[in-house]
């Protein structure tokens, strides 16, 4: 397996797909769809609870996807093919790379029929095949990254539950057109695209958190020994092994409670508060209660670190007091006003920052207000969510701008006032979602100073 693996010059998804129906394919034999399926949703749901928490590591991907790999195999899906086949390099809705399904509603950004739409996607899924010669991974995370690079600007400014609730609504999609297929409802290559939904809704994730690293290293590294529970090619586990991910681990439990024995001898100090946590592991232990464990885990883990804290005490007062000293940064400022603009339009953003200031305004201009070498995605964010109006200077240029539509959009997920600014474009030429606000001429700059009032 781990030869295998390390000579990968030409390792594919598809490859992957064939090496883990040969590591599990015993295993999976003995499994129904909805047996794969189950683990898919399990798996899925983890990756969700563990970046919403902010702690993925690599194998909450790495496990959704396998099982992604595995059920496709179950139901005679090649997962590379359809992958490639709904994202050869452009969003199968707009057909456009990068997306520009937020001005269009997901609907072609040029006129097109309907039936021709299928027809184009074909021809791109050709050109994607003969241009890229291995489709891995890492590809694929290339791939939708460049599609949908809106995304990570979506997640940096309303944070990630969205992606979270398409990664959790694509799963639920895959089971719904299973059903639709065993029923002779849908054909196969429904099931395939809801499947390469799936796979790109992880694999988005993956390029947000990790951009710089290889989700195949990853996954390689995972399977380098053979299955990562018992270790052996082929698989030698029985039908329902697993690693528990979600439930308490009552023998972890157990050893836990023997270290808190050796601990309280070290530390004669704090005999009472591990004579405690002892009582409490051993209640849980006897009566596996997994609300109870929970608890008892959280107390456990306090208690640890209050002791580290108290022997360490003498070295808290070493905290560098460095930020004080550079005065007021993006993150404490408030500002009255948070300009969205187009570069192209940096002459007229600069006249109207030019008004406000001198009215005693405080205005975030990113041109202005983002230092060299800041994290400037982080600054953008932080000015946006402590800025009381959110001025858009719409122009040509400004509305075809997917950094000011995820600005703007931003706004209004956070309930942030906006008002357009318009210069050469009428109101007729905002998006649906801008014509609900009042919009103001760009030479009529001190309506802005009444919209504040308000």
């Amino acid at each position: 397996m781990k030869k295998r693996l390390i000579e990968r010059e030409n390792s594919d998804i598809s490859y992957y797909q064939k090496l883990l129906n040969e590591l599990y394919s015993d295993l999976n034999r003995g499994r129904t769809v909805e047996d794969i399926y189950g683990y898919l949703a399990r798996t899925t749901g983890y990756l969700g609870k563990a970046i919403i928490l902010g702690s993925p590591d690599h194998s909450k991907f790495v496990q959704p996807i396998s099982w992604l790999l595995s059920l496709s195999t179950k139901l005679k899906v090649d997962l590379q093919d359809a992958f490639c086949r709904k994202y050869p390099g452009i969003c199968p809705n707009c057909l456009e790379a990068p997306c520009v399904c937020a001005k269009t509603n997901k609907m072609p950004s040029r006129p097109i029929p309907a039936y021709k739409m299928s027809e184009e996607l074909y021809f791109r899924f050709e050109a994607f095949r003969s241009t890229i010669k291995v489709v891995n991974l890492d590809q694929a995370v290339r791939n939708i990254t460049e599609i949908y690079s809106v995304n990570e600007l979506v997640w940096l400014y309303s944070g990630p539950w969205r992606h979270v609730v398409k990664i959790y609504e694509g799963a639920s999609e895959i089971h719904e057109a299973i059903s639709s297929y065993q029923k002779n409802e849908k054909p196969l290559n429904s099931v395939a695209a809801e499947l390469a939904d799936v796979l790109a809704w992880i694999v988005g994730a993956w390029g947000i958190i990790f951009p710089k690293t290889s989700l195949d290293d990853a996954f390689i590294n995972y399977y380098l020994d053979g299955c990562p529970v018992c270790k052996s090619f082929p698989c030698k586990c029985d039908l329902h092994s697993s690693r528990p991910a979600g439930l308490v681990n009552y023998k972890q439990l157990a050893t836990v409670r023997e270290k808190i024995d050796e601990l309280s001898k070290l530390l004669p100090d704090y005999q009472d508060d591990m004579a405690e946590l002892s009582r409490s592991l051993d209640h849980v232990i006897q009566s596996q209660s997994d609300p109870t464990a929970k608890v008892v885990v959280s107390q456990t883990k306090d208690t640890i670190e209050k002791i580290k804290q108290t022997i360490s005490s003498t070295d808290a007062e070493n905290v560098s007091n460095e930020s004080e000293n550079e005065g007021q940064t993006i993150t404490s400022v408030r500002y009255d006003v948070f300009l969205s603009y187009s570069t192209k339009d940096k002459v007229e953003a600069k006249k109207i920052e030019t008004f406000l200031t001198k009215k005693n305004l405080r205005v975030f201009l990113s041109e202005k207000d983002i230092k060299p070498a800041s994290n400037w995605k982080k600054d953008i964010q932080n000015a946006l969510t402590n800025s009381k109006l959110l001025c858009v200077l719409a122009t040509p240029n400004s509305l075809g701008s997917e950094w000011v539509i995820t600005e703007w959009g931003a706004a209004w997920a956070m309930r942030i006032r906006i008002l357009p600014i318009l210069l050469r474009c009428s109101l007729k030429d905002l998006p649906e979602r801008l014509k609900d606000y009042q919009s103001i001429d760009f030479h009529e700059m001190a309506k802005i100073l009444d919209v504040l009032k308000e």
